[in-house]
């Protein structure tokens, strides 16, 4: 088992199998002291490790393929989980509560703050898509207008600007994006009586760009953590380019 080196990666991915119709998910928190035994057992009872020939013969015979998505938690302490799964007969259909990713009650998140939907795009198009969950988002809304009521020190307005910038260039998020410059925007002018913040850049936020699937071996990335280290041992990647 192997775990994306980027989270935009990670999220690319889900994105793109769920796309494909990977709809069926089922998802939680594993510790780090159990992942590696946890990843071994679903491949081993869900055959998450099939090769892309293997799953065209098992469509073929009407059977479900699964994958399953692993990345480490901001505390270090365990993993986020995702499991998809196609429609078919398959063994996890009746082992876990699985939900429908295009109900909206249903959809699948992640780390808490964001959550996968279908958005209509330019041209009519209905297509799937990353965006902050509403609780977050609200959050996100709250610390903009905080930091800028507070006006003896503008490092906490320079910190939530460069918050919105590092999220990742989904087109749901960018949408929220420009919701939350508008909140920084209309509270700037209430409590600081100018048109506008003088730190926000006026270029646009930038697409994702579609990353090469870049993974590292799980067994790495636990001992890392057991060792107090950084789980991930890459900077963040920059965000441009592709439509997503």
């Amino acid at each position: 088992m192997e775990v994306h080196v980027h989270k935009v990666g990670l999220m690319q991915d889900v994105l793109k199998h769920v796309g494909i119709g990977y709809t069926r998910h089922f998802g939680g928190i594993v510790p780090v002291t159990k992942v590696e035994a946890f990843a071994t057992r679903m491949q081993r009872l869900y055959r998450t490790d099939l090769s892309a020939a293997e799953r065209v013969r098992r469509k073929a015979l009407g059977r479900a393929n699964a994958a399953l998505f692993l990345y480490p938690r901001a505390d270090r302490q365990g993993f986020d989980f995702i499991g998809l799964l196609t429609a078919g007969e398959h063994v996890a259909a009746a082992a876990e509560m699985l939900s429908d990713a295009g109900d909206r009650r249903q959809r699948i998140r992640f780390e808490d703050r964001y959550e996968l939907l279908r958005l209509t795009a330019s041209g009519g198009q209905v297509r799937w898509t990353w965006r902050l969950t509403q609780a977050a988002f609200d959050a996100q809304a709250a610390a903009i207008r905080a930091a800028v009521r507070r006006q003896d020190d503008d490092r906490s307005v320079h910190q939530v600007i460069a918050d919105l910038y590092a999220m990742p260039g989904f087109r749901g998020v960018r949408t929220q994006m420009a919701g939350l410059l508008r909140v920084l925007h209309g509270e700037w002018q209430r409590s600081r009586q100018e048109a506008r913040c003088p730190y926000v850049s006026t270029r646009p936020k930038g697409y994702v760009r579609f990353l090469a699937i870049r993974k590292m071996p799980l067994s790495e990335v636990v001992d890392r953590m057991v060792m107090g280290r950084k789980p991930i041992p890459y900077a963040r990647v920059h965000e441009k380019g592709a439509k997503s």
